[in-house]
Order: C-alpha cells, then sequence, then structure tokens
C-alpha cells in the first residue's frame, strides 16, 4: 500500500507543480497581454484627442476671424462716419469722395456681417445690426437725397449729419465689450 501511495504520489504532485506553474505562466501571460493591450488603448485615445484639439482649435480659428474682421470693418466705418460727422459739425463742407468712402465702409460691414452670421451670438448680432443700420440709414438717407430729392449735396450732407446723430461711439464700445467676452478677454 505504501508503494501505491507512493507510485500515486510523485505523479500527483507532479501533476499539481506542472498545474501550478501553468497557473502562473498563463496568469502572467494574460497580465502581459492586458498590459498590452491597455498600452495599446492608451496611445491609441492619446491620438485621438490630440486630433479632436487640433480639430477643435481650427473651429475655433474659423469662427473667431470672421467676427475679428466684422468688428474691424465696423470699426473703420463708424471711424469714417465719426470723422464725417465731426466735419459737418464744424461747417466743413464734404467731398463726394468722402461720402463714397463712407458707402463703400457700410457695404464692407454689411458683407462681413453677412460672413459673420452663423458664428455671432445674439447681442452681437443685435449690437453689429444696430450700428450698420444706423450708419447705413444715415448714408442712405444722403443718397436718396442726392438722387431723388433736391440733388443739392448740402442738403443731402444736412440728412447725413441728422443720420449721423447717435452716438456711434458708445455703441461701438458696448460691441467691443461683447467681442471680448465672446473671445474670453478680460474685460
Amino acid at each position: 500500500m505504501q508503494y501505491v501511495i507512493q507510485f500515486f504520489a510523485f505523479p500527483a504532485s507532479f501533476i499539481a507543480a506542472i498545474a501550478w506553474l501553468s497557473k502562473v505562466l498563463v496568469t502572467k501571460g494574460i497580465e502581459h497581454s492586458a498590459q498590452v493591450a491597455l498600452e495599446r488603448l492608451r496611445h491609441e485615445f492619446n491620438l485621438e484627442l490630440e486630433r479632436n484639439k487640433t480639430k477643435y482649435s481650427n473651429l475655433q480659428q474659423l469662427r473667431i476671424d470672421p467676427l475679428l474682421s466684422l468688428y474691424s470693418s465696423i470699426s473703420d466705418m463708424v471711424s469714417k462716419a465719426s470723422h464725417l460727422q465731426t466735419l459737418l459739425n464744424i461747417g466743413t463742407t464734404l467731398e463726394e469722395s468722402e461720402v463714397e468712402e463712407l458707402y463703400e465702409a457700410v457695404r464692407t460691414a454689411e458683407e462681413k456681417y453677412n460672413c459673420a452670421l452663423l458664428f455671432m451670438p445674439d447681442t452681437v448680432d443685435s449690437l453689429s445690426t444696430s450700428i450698420i443700420s444706423n450708419v447705413g440709414g444715415a448714408e442712405q438717407s444722403h443718397y436718396i437725397e442726392m438722387r431723388s430729392g433736391s440733388k443739392d449735396f448740402e442738403k443731402a450732407c444736412q440728412c447725413l449729419l441728422r443720420g449721423l446723430n447717435k452716438n456711434l461711439g458708445d455703441s461701438l464700445r458696448s460691441l467691443a465689450k461683447e467681442m471680448k467676452n465672446l473671445l474670453g478677454v478680460e474685460v
């Protein structure tokens, strides 16, 4: 009986040792495979994250550029309108070319407004529309007076002045404040 026990004990302990060793090796292999797969997933995730950051950054730039261009054109238009307003208030006679420059500035601002409309929040839209409408309306009243009214340039300039008698500077400062808020610039 002792031989039978010894006969079966050795192979049983040998099989147990092989089973334990197999278990350890398989566990280590699975852990290693899992570790490799996890590292691969981390790497793929980081690549995708970088691609998305770049895409987001490009989208932000595509959104910001039209708004900055709009603000620049409105600022230029207000500057021209304020200059004409000052000249008219002190009694200087305007040249037709100066009024034409204002006309071009209004058209440029309208064009930039249309390009930026997709990316524009309501407050910026409202302020931009108000400024462009005020200056454009004044310029249009000048045009109407010249083409279908008295056709008197001096009288048309007075129509322009009446239309520009709004505080465009305050409106432009409000627009600048909204643009700064939109772009994350501290006000």
